[in-house]
């Protein structure tokens, strides 16, 4: 497939293949983008619209200086950078705050559960979250996430398909809460690839606010972040299980499905 849109070309790419992977229409995806201007024709478009800087010429390695008081327009160069975007094959842990899954996140982790990937989703629970109505609408979609295990059972290793676990800020027999909401927003693939920063997964995150994450490749990192999880974030957290979560859809009690319901008129915006 080829990707034709001015500057953008290369990210559209990126953007397309992540796409691609994020429905489970390909495991694989080879993307990128190169970029070959210089030629007569585009050399003398750009000079006669001014663009190209001339005050430069005796010293042209220094021409290139774009974030330079004195710059005078942009030097032309020719390069490339082509990514491999491969989806999980085994694992994803995933700590996120607020968990408001859109359909979007919803369908890649029902994929990657179907794929036979074991999915091991952390988020606060209604007593431990700092806006409760955010965790009684994310609940909403907990069973939808569970069908994934349906087909799940086919897959030869016995941990392939979705967990979800609530914080709860104490260990199981401990009578209270010795520590706060949590608020962490990671997620490790495979033990080797993680991704940190302020990304929430919920809508609001998804399309208004202005987020940061850094994602890096070191198995060491990630296998240190994944132990953390495992052994310290999970035993102050309770394993929700699917009976439990087919009751979330409609909560039994009335001011609970209230808040439920009134915050799915804004479900967009949280």
């Amino acid at each position: 497939m080829s990707v034709s849109s001015a500057c953008t070309s290369g990210s559209d790419a990126l953007g397309i293949a992540h796409a691609m992977i994020e429905s489970g229409v390909a495991d694989l995806v080879l993307a990128g983008g190169a970029e070959a201007p210089i030629c007569p024709l585009l050399f003398a478009a750009f000079d006669r619209l001014t663009m190209m800087p001339t005050c430069f010429n005796a010293t042209a390695a220094t021409a290139s200086r774009p974030f330079s008081a004195d710059r005078a327009g942009f030097v032309l160069g020719e390069g490339s950078a082509v990514f491999v975007l491969e989806s999980a094959k085994r694992e994803v842990l995933i700590a996120n705050a607020y968990f408001v899954a859109t359909p979007a996140t919803r369908m890649a982790i029902t994929a990657a559960a179907r794929r036979c990937v074991h999915v091991v989703v952390l988020t606060n629970g209604v007593e431990t979250s700092d806006t409760p109505g955010m965790s009684l609408l994310g609940r909403a979609h907990y069973a939808e996430l569970f069908a994934a295990n349906a087909d799940a059972k086919r897959c030869p290793n016995a941990d392939a398909g979705v967990e979800i676990w609530e914080w709860q800020g104490k260990a199981a027999g401990d009578p209270r809460q010795t520590q706060g909401l949590l608020h962490a927003k990671f997620a490790v693939v495979d033990g080797e690839v993680a991704l940190v920063g302020s990304f929430n997964l919920d809508p609001r995150s998804e399309h208004l606010n202005s987020e940061s994450a850094i994602v890096f490749e070191n198995p060491a990192l990630a296998a240190q972040l994944a132990r953390t999880f495992r052994d310290r974030d999970l035993l102050t957290s309770r394993r929700i299980e699917p009976a439990e979560a087919a009751t979330f859809e409609r909560p039994a009690q009335v001011f609970q499905r209230f808040r439920q319901e009134f915050a799915g008129l804004f479900e967009d915006q949280l």
